[in-house]
């Protein structure tokens, strides 16, 4: 009799002890499943320039979504999308020229080696930059957020879509800081590459230390 009952309080307790183990499986997997889907969807970037003002501020956190989630199955990158990319070595070895022949390059000044700008040209269609307006097949864009506009012969010549519209090469985008004034966009090294694209700007996680407030929106 005494024997029965050890057995069954043991195996009371193994049953107990399979559940709990498998409790924390169930509690566990599903947790470390979305920290890893967070750490290969998503990214956390830093923005070091002023060339997103007054969007996206010097000093900036913001959160990035990877390329491969952002257009997956087949979704395509689409104006106003804020991206993350890479330059090839073409582009970045004109951009530096441009840079030194301008005079606005410093001793020491490279080209960033993950750029964020603005899609505002698609694939197959003309870009062509009228002053401050964007003329897509030879229609004004119209830009429903805030820029920082240029002021002609302070900026340009532009190499690319100034003067001759540009027609954006299949599988490429045309890009643009929202601060024309001070951005190192496609006016100078033509469409990034849709490969070169790394991530989409999803959110500012929060702000660093510039501290200033952004422009309204046009229209505001």
């Amino acid at each position: 009799m005494t024997g029965t009952v050890r057995e069954d309080a043991q195996g009371r307790r193994e049953r107990v002890e399979r559940f709990r183990r498998k409790f924390r499986l169930w509690v566990t997997l599903p947790f470390l499943l979305t920290l890893l889907f967070m750490a290969t969807g998503f990214s956390v970037a830093y923005i070091p320039s002023e060339s997103m003002e007054p969007n996206l501020l010097p000093g900036d956190n913001i959160v990035t979504m990877r390329s491969w989630l952002a257009y997956a199955f087949g979704r395509k990158p689409q104006r106003g999308d804020i991206i993350l990319f890479r330059l090839t070595k073409e582009q970045a070895e004109q951009a530096a020229r441009y840079a030194a022949d301008s005079g606005e390059a410093m001793e020491g000044d490279v080209v960033p080696e993950v750029l964020i700008k603005r899609i505002v040209g698609l694939p197959g269609e003309t870009v062509q930059l009228v002053g401050n307006d964007v003329m897509i097949n030879g229609q004004k864009l119209n830009e429903e957020y805030a820029i920082e506009p240029f002021t002609p012969g302070d900026v340009g010549p532009f190499p690319y879509a100034e003067g001759e519209p540009y027609r954006v090469p299949p599988n490429a985008y045309f890009v643009l800081g929202d601060n024309r004034q001070n951005s190192d966009d496609s006016r100078f090294w033509g469409a990034v590459r849709r490969e070169n694209i790394l991530g989409k700007y999803i959110a500012v996680l929060y702000h660093g230390r510039s501290g200033l407030k952004r422009a309204p929106a046009r229209g505001e």
